[in-house]
C-alpha cells in the first residue's frame, strides 16, 4: 500500500494534522477531515478547505483495505 492508497481508505474521516511552531518547538495537534486524495491530498480544517498540507499527521484507526477492492474493511 503507497500513502496515497492508504489515505483513500481514510476518505471522509478525521485525523489530526500536527504543527511545530519552529520559535518555541511546541507542537498542535488540530482536527483534520479528508475530503480528497485524487490530484493532491484536500482537508477540512476548522471549516476552511486546505489543500497541501504537510504532517506528520495522526490517526486514531488505521482502516484495513483488501488490494483486490480497493476498499476498506472494519
Amino acid at each position: 500500500m503507497n500513502r496515497r492508497e492508504f489515505l483513500k481508505v481514510h476518505l471522509v474521516k478525521t485525523i489530526k494534522v500536527v504543527k511545530t511552531n519552529l520559535k518555541t518547538g511546541e507542537e498542535l495537534a488540530v482536527d483534520a477531515e479528508i475530503l480528497s486524495t485524487e490530484l493532491f491530498l484536500i482537508l477540512r480544517i476548522g471549516g476552511r478547505i486546505v489543500t497541501d498540507v504537510s504532517g506528520p499527521w495522526v490517526f486514531s484507526e488505521i482502516l484495513k483495505y483488501t488490494r483486490h477492492s480497493g476498499l476498506p474493511y472494519f
